[in-house]
């Protein structure tokens, strides 16, 4: 937190932190744009704060990811998110009455070149492997190092995806009355896995969407 706040300070950038996604320390309609990078996410939450028209940008790390692993260390296959998607959450995003404009998936290649790299991949995703320890698991990993030796390493699938939606403008009527402009500048393509990294610690600031080549919705 010291180091995220002598750092985002100077840019304007107010650092904020919290533990609980269905309780975010923060007003009402206060922010032009909400981004999210493989953290979790409260869907009604993120519309609460969201001012009419603004947008909010997720991406996440699929429930699949890497299931080469569970493969080849697990004798019965589990995953813990599998359901985890951008259908998904796409549904509960658009449960908690955001519109969704873009919704992208895509499972690209990883590799590990050796057993190290296996090994400290596991020990920073706890989830991939319910109950995973070099101990329990020896002889399957004694069996992976073989396996990479011969091959020159493990392909995995590594599964992504993205979402672009938007808490609609409302007419004096109460009905939707927005309308998109241009939304461009983006590039690639249930059950979620716990954040990654952060601890609950969120950057909030205020943005102007133009600078992130996204045109607002104008009123009509």
């Amino acid at each position: 937190m010291p180091l995220a706040e002598a750092r985002l300070a100077p840019l304007g950038v107010r650092v904020i932190a919290f533990d609980e996604d269905s309780q975010l320390p923060l007003p009402d309609g206060r922010f032009d744009m909400v981004i999210n990078r493989h953290e979790s996410f409260s869907a009604h939450e993120v519309r609460r704060v969201l001012r009419p028209g603004g947008l909010f940008l997720t991406q996440q790390v699929g429930g699949r990811d890497n299931v080469e692993l569970n493969e080849a260390l697990q004798e019965d296959v589990a995953l813990s998110y599998e359901q985890w998607s951008a259908a998904s959450a796409a549904e509960e995003i658009r449960a908690a009455g955001l519109e969704v404009l873009d919704e992208r998936e895509a499972i690209s290649k990883g590799h590990f070149t050796d057993l190290g790299a296996v090994l400290i991949y596991l020990r920073f995703a706890p989830w991939q492997i319910e109950g995973f320890s070099p101990q329990a698991f020896r002889t399957q990993l004694v069996r992976l190092h073989q396996r990479i030796q011969v091959a020159g390493g493990l392909t995995t699938g590594v599964h992504r995806f993205l979402l672009i939606a938007r808490r609609q403008l409302k007419s004096a009527r109460g009905t939707s009355a927005a309308k998109t402009r241009s939304l461009s500048g983006w590039s690639g393509r249930a059950k979620r896995p716990p954040a990654g990294g952060s601890g609950g610690l969120a950057l909030l600031g205020e943005c102007r969407a133009q600078r992130l080549q996204v045109a607002r919705a104008e009123r009509r």
